[in-house]
């Protein structure tokens, strides 16, 4: 760089002065500092995509950070959630009432339930108890007798630290029952859980006339009393937690 600048020196007399010299050369050098750059530029070219690449990794630890947080959001919220249901002792046996009025499925739930989830629950059914009491289970002539067997095979089975369903409508529906039931599930000596089975009277009515027609024996309650069922379902759900009940 010296020597051209040397050069221009002496075929122009005018850079013989010091200043003005100076301030060639350096002109002279920048230009051929962007020069250089021009070519390395031209002789090896970025990328196309560098510039959006390096703008979207910038991006990302942020965007991380925020998954990152919903996560632990999420994760925190669920636990709340688990940590609020978990109202169980697996240790203890479990007393499960079905709640539901004619029709809603609960003997059919009850059974896929004991042969897929829980195969060692015991079902306590009052359509079995009323068949061995009057020889049908559409006869409730002996109501009384019925709910004390109720009470009777659930006492037992508890003793035996067995879980059970108490597959059953209209004593289940009873808030008197269910103070019996639960004096028998106390705190400490049994987990209370119920199964709500929340389902129109019209497709109930449907179900019970189509089990009717294929030979199969139920009982057929009128509308009046499906829609008197309907009313204590509702009503247990508003209260059922203060009673210590446990969903399902």
């Amino acid at each position: 760089m010296s020597g051209v600048g040397a050069a221009l020196v002496k075929k122009l007399p005018i850079l013989r002065e010091s200043r003005a010299r100076n301030a060639v050369v350096s002109i002279f050098c920048v230009l051929a500092i962007i020069v250089v750059r021009f070519l390395y530029r031209y002789v090896h070219p970025l990328p196309k995509g560098t510039k959006r690449i390096s703008s979207r990794s910038s991006r990302s630890p942020k965007k991380k950070k925020h998954n990152s947080r919903d996560d632990s959001d999420r994760s925190s919220g669920e636990g709340d959630r688990s940590t609020k249901q978990r109202k169980t002792d697996s240790l203890l046996p479990t007393v499960l009432m079905l709640i539901g009025i004619h029709g809603s499925g609960k003997s059919f739930w009850a059974k896929r339930y004991t042969e897929i989830v829980h195969k060692s629950y015991i079902i306590v059914s009052s359509d079995a108890i009323r068949s061995r009491l009057t020889g049908t289970i559409d006869n409730f002539t002996r109501e009384d007798e019925v709910e004390e067997k109720l009470l009777e095979e659930v006492t037992r089975t508890l003793e035996l630290r067995r879980s059970c369903i108490v597959d059953d409508c209209q004593h289940n529906l009873s808030p008197e029952f269910r103070t019996k039931l639960k004096a028998l599930a106390v705190n400490g000596k049994a987990n209370r859980v119920v199964k709500i089975f929340s389902v129109k009277p019209s497709y109930a009515m449907m179900r019970i006339q189509s089990d009717v027609e294929e030979g199969i024996v139920r009982y057929i309650p009128t509308m009046v009393e499906i829609e008197k069922q309907v009313e204590r379902v509702a009503e247990f759900e508003k209260t059922y937690k203060d009673d210590g009940w446990v969903k399902n």
